[in-house]
């Protein structure tokens, strides 16, 4: 008869020694007590789920009532033309409890127009009691006569001087509604707090929690009297960067399918002959250079797999050498600008492409930096770990030692009293055995060979096809760098490859 006591005790041992068959009996009586508490479970679990569902109703709750009370923001716009050498005289309303007035000038301000223009006072538009927000003001001059009395019906008074000898028009929009900024960054910190919350506690998946933090924070803007038009947040949503991640993420799922990085693992694997050194930099260096022109997120889940495996093939503890893999696919993932979405998002904005950094451009800047950031790495891995003991995992010692030494330490923690007994005779007898027992090192060449069979090409037709696309996008990132013949983005580039990838596999 198993008790209390000798089961709470298995329960306590390592995962590896008790799910081991000569512990069957506790087993079968573990499984009949959780039965036993499985109803306990689904109770606390329905309370779980009733306290979410509350809690994220009434964050819907809220954003629904902010959004059916407050109004979309429309800013008014006036037209106005300033004569020639002349100054032009606006008066905008001014409500006593608001401290901010917000307004754009916007007109055609050419270069050319640099010799008949003075500069701009950028604080003549700061006073005490409201800021500003300016754009485009390059070439006029603005004075603001004000009162420092607030009066409750006071009026903003706005001089705009044209020192041109031509008359110039512009439009001109304001907004007198606006809160104070503290608010807004308080309750952008909050949404924040509660997209990350959401994310790392894994109370929805991750998708819903960014739409569900999306309205939220439009609710916020709504709140702060700053609420957008659809048409606004329509244009808020960069689709350059979605279709290029978008296109570029399948081609690499078409790769992952022909299972080219596990194979690419144990080729480095192969060449390195089993060497720890050169089998980690090999990894590392193949994993910057992958991660450059495919995501490298992406990348790491690929190669993570084989990787742990490599580890366990050669007594290697995964945790540093994953690590290590991670740090190098962020480092080359830095160099082109489709290796990671932040870099996608850098230069696929306006102002940066008018700049001209172009693939090529961004590329020539990142790959020194990304070459410096991969010696002194090696380096510093090579200095942190410079005794290889600590990378490996008992290596002076056979795996069936291994197994004795787990089984004696379970022993250990073993006390001697009656209702332990049985679990100690149980464990005694298995080291017993072990100790009988003799396994023989395995060999680099069987260890390759079992990589071999567990990680072959498994569609070299459509490895080649794939290879080929990816070849051809690359190069039309290249040339599409050259400005004379530039005439497609990024995303149209990848766009391209991913409709040949799809019409030559035959995926469509």
């Amino acid at each position: 008869e198993i008790c209390d006591t000798a089961l709470n005790k298995w329960k306590s041992l390592p995962d590896s020694i008790k799910n081991d068959p000569c512990f069957n009996d506790f087993q079968r009586k573990f499984n009949e007590n959780a039965a036993n508490s499985e109803q306990n479970k689904q109770q606390s679990f329905k309370i779980i789920q009733y306290s979410k569902t509350i809690g994220l109703s009434l964050i819907w709750i809220l954003i629904t009532c902010y959004l059916l009370i407050k109004e979309e923001k429309v800013l008014k716009h006036e037209l106005h033309t300033i004569g020639a050498d002349s100054t032009y005289k606006l008066i905008l309303p001014y409500e006593s409890d608001k401290h901010t007035v917000r307004f754009w000038i916007e007109g055609y301000f050419g270069v050319g127009l640099d010799e008949n223009t003075t500069n701009v006072c950028k604080d003549c538009l700061e006073f005490n009691f409201f800021g500003d927000y300016l754009e485009f003001v390059k070439f006029i001059d603005i004075y603001v006569a004000h009162n420092n009395n607030k009066a409750e019906n006071a009026s903003i008074e706005i001089f705009i001087k044209n020192s041109m000898k031509i008359d110039f028009p512009f439009k001109f929009s304001y907004d007198l509604d606006i809160e104070n900024p503290t608010y807004s960054i308080i309750l952008a910190g909050f949404v924040l707090i509660f997209l990350y919350g959401l994310i790392i506690w894994e109370v929805v998946h991750r998708t819903f929690a960014s739409v569900l933090s999306s309205a939220l924070a439009i609710a916020c803007l709504a709140i702060v009297n700053d609420r957008p038009t659809m048409k606004e947040i329509i244009n808020w949503i960069d689709f350059e960067t979605i279709m290029l991640l978008f296109c570029m993420m399948i081609i690499t799922g078409i790769l992952t399918e022909t299972g080219v990085f596990n194979y690419l693992a144990v080729f480095v694997y192969r060449h390195t002959k089993g060497k720890i050194w050169a089998l980690i930099h090999s990894l590392c260096i193949l994993t910057t250079v992958v991660s450059a022109f495919l995501d490298n997120v992406t990348t790491t889940l690929l190669i993570s797999p084989v990787t742990i495996t490599l580890c366990e093939t050669m007594e290697l503890d995964p945790v540093p050498v994953l690590m290590m893999i991670v740090i190098h696919a962020n480092i080359g993932g830095t160099t082109t600008p489709v290796g990671d979405p932040p870099n996608v998002i850098i230069t696929s904005n306006p102002y940066v492409v008018k700049g001209g950094v172009s693939f090529m451009t961004f590329t020539k800047f990142m790959g020194m930096g990304v070459i410096l950031c991969v010696i002194s790495t090696a380096f510093y891995i090579r200095v942190m770990y410079r005794n290889v003991g600590k990378l490996k995992k008992n290596c002076m010692v056979s795996q069936n030692d291994k197994l004795v030494h787990e089984w004696e330490e379970a022993l250990k923690t073993l006390g001697s009293s009656d209702n332990e007994a049985v679990l100690k005779g149980i464990i005694q007898e298995k080291i017993s055995q072990l100790s009988s027992s003799t396994m023989e090192p395995e060999t680099f060449e069987l260890k390759l060979k079992k990589m071999e069979q567990m990680y072959p090409i498994k569609d070299k037709p459509l490895l080649y096809k794939a290879c080929a696309v990816l070849f051809f996008v690359i190069s039309l990132f290249l040339i599409e760098s050259v400005p004379e013949i530039q005439r497609l983005s990024l995303s149209w580039c990848a766009l391209l490859g991913l409709l040949l990838l799809l019409i030559i596999s035959n995926k469509y």
